[in-house]
């Protein structure tokens, strides 16, 4: 049991550093592995490489280990990522055979999986039958509605969330900033910035400011964007950048496109794209003018 214990400790150090070979090569020369074993790789390879983390689970099944509940997890959220549909609905099948499916962590990622497959009757009907609904599982329904561009939905539940009495986290607002900001409510999304501190006690992330450069550039106001991401506390990283270049060619503002377009290149000299799209507003300028 010792020897277990040891080379799972060592798959599991090389699965977090990212290095999946050293990881599957030590797993492979076990000679005896647990169900904590598989769900160590399977959840690494969850992160990486969904289609494999599946084979795996299907491995390990054929081989008479049970799933532990992490397993699960990380396999439905392996299936979310492939698109893996019919794997999903076989792995929801497992677990309402064994009893599993009144488990929250479970519960929420099957909402997850079956809102990035678009199933949201299937999604809410799993989020209502769940005895607790905690601010994961909250965050999960909303994002597979924000997801699936029912946009006015994902706000009505977040106000829904709200009157049960939980609060959100920093990912559940994300969603929502997100959700203002494709549905072109852009007042909204800045009452749940300023909520955030005062009513959340929640601190503006990289993510959040994201979602607020893209609220700004939907909207149009360059000049209150490009103040944003060169004073934000954090260093404007390429995502910053592309937005504002994107934002910056949807209105045809090609001065500070061009300043977009020089950070870019600056943080990667072999960078093409935001010269390409450079290219592609002055053409576009250009053939409006004609």
């Amino acid at each position: 049991m010792r020897d277990i214990i040891t080379s799972t400790t060592m798959v599991d150090a090389y699965a977090q550093v990212g290095d999946l070979a050293v990881a599957r090569a030590i797993f492979d020369e076990m000679p005896e592995r647990n169900s904590v074993t598989w769900s160590v790789l399977i959840s690494a390879y969850a992160k990486n490489s969904g289609r494999e983390s599946l084979r795996l689970f299907l491995r390990m099944d054929l081989e008479g280990f049970r799933a532990e509940e992490m397993t699960y997890v990380a396999v439905l959220d392996a299936c979310s990522s492939a698109a893996a549909v019919a794997e999903g609905r076989i792995i929801h099948e497992s677990v309402s055979d064994r009893g599993l499916g009144r488990d929250l962590r479970i519960g929420s990622a099957l909402v997850d999986f079956y809102g990035k497959c678009g199933q949201l009757e299937t999604a809410r009907m799993i989020f209502s039958e769940l005895p607790i609904q905690d601010v994961i599982l909250w965050t999960a329904l909303i994002t597979s509605y924000a997801h699936n561009g029912h946009l006015p939905e994902a706000l009505a539940i977040f106000r829904e969330m709200l009157l049960a009495g939980i609060l959100p986290d920093c990912v559940t607002i994300v969603s929502v900033l997100s959700a203002c900001s494709h549905g072109g409510v852009e007042g909204d999304g800045w009452i749940h910035v300023v909520r955030m501190a005062w009513d959340y006690d929640l601190e503006l992330s990289l993510a959040h400011y994201l979602c607020v450069m893209d609220l700004l550039g939907r909207s149009g106001k360059l000049e209150l964007l490009e103040d944003l991401v060169t004073s934000m506390p954090f260093e404007p990283d390429a995502v910053a950048w592309t937005t504002f270049l994107s934002a910056c060619k949807e209105i045809g503002d090609e001065s500070r496109a061009t300043r977009a377009a020089r950070k870019l290149r600056e943080m990667d000299s072999n960078a093409m794209a935001p010269y390409a799209l450079l290219s592609n507003m002055h053409a576009g300028v250009a053939n409006a003018e004609d």
